[in-house]
């Protein structure tokens, strides 16, 4: 009986640590979207400011094919940087997801946990 109730333990003892794991891929995936969400701040705040001159730039360039010639480098910039912030925003929701469901398992975990603490407390009275 000494020994089941050492399994028993030594099991817990390794879904602790398991859950100690998932719990740190959690804060990880948690601090990878707070970046993402700060590129993608930054992105937005570059692209629009990218908009303004863009849009400065087509009021002041009837003139002159240099100006053109830049205004169409912008845009293609431009074009770019929505790319890069679209990219950005799959990986953010990507993210999220992952972080949705590493939350969900975490709760599950925990809820197992929660059971086997329950149980080995038991256990622990019984010994007694």
């Amino acid at each position: 009986d000494h020994e089941r109730i050492s399994a028993a333990l030594l099991a817990e003892k390794n879904r602790m640590t398991e859950v100690d794991g998932i719990l740190a891929k959690t804060h990880d995936s948690e601090m990878s979207l707070r970046e993402k969400d700060e590129q993608i701040r930054a992105l937005t705040s570059e692209i629009k400011i990218l908009q303004q001159h863009n849009a400065e730039l087509i009021a002041l360039s009837t003139q002159g094919s240099e100006v053109e010639v830049e205004n169409a480098n912008l845009r293609k910039q431009l074009a770019e940087q929505q790319a890069d912030h679209n990219n950005l925003k799959s990986s953010f929701s990507l993210e999220q997801a992952n972080v949705s469901a590493l939350q969900a398992v975490n709760s599950q975990l925990m809820e197992k946990l929660q059971n086997l603490q329950t149980h080995m407390d038991s256990l622990t009275i019984e010994l007694k």
